[in-house]
């Protein structure tokens, strides 16, 4: 075989080299396109993994704050009608524990 192809084929021995050879071989014979391929491959991939923890935080930051909001329409609902059934607005934040001026608060929303 030709001399000149000695180093070709000694590269091509991927064996033959110490990891820190084969790695930097590796580095060497790769395109830039392929490194950029790579690239957005990684940028893609963070991207869905940033996107699905973000619509699963969401979700649960949604959940809660419609749980609360829930709970104030309900409390809203059953002092209205406390109210519709004659029970005074005293007797009613007595019993929620709530002020007078909450209890207004609560009946404007």
């Amino acid at each position: 075989m030709d001399k000149r192809f000695d180093p070709v084929v000694k590269a091509a021995r991927m064996k033959d080299l110490p990891n820190p050879e084969q790695l930097q071989y590796y580095r060497a014979m790769i395109s830039e396109d392929t490194k950029q391929d790579y690239y957005l491959g990684g940028y893609d991939a963070g991207m869905e993994a940033g996107f699905a923890e973000g619509m699963e935080k969401g979700m649960e930051e949604g959940m809660e704050e419609g749980m609360v909001k829930g709970k104030i329409e309900e409390r809203r609902s059953n002092v209205n009608a406390l109210l519709a059934a004659g029970v005074l607005p005293e007797t009613i934040s007595a019993a929620l524990g709530i002020s007078l001026e909450e209890l207004q608060r609560m009946m404007d929303l």
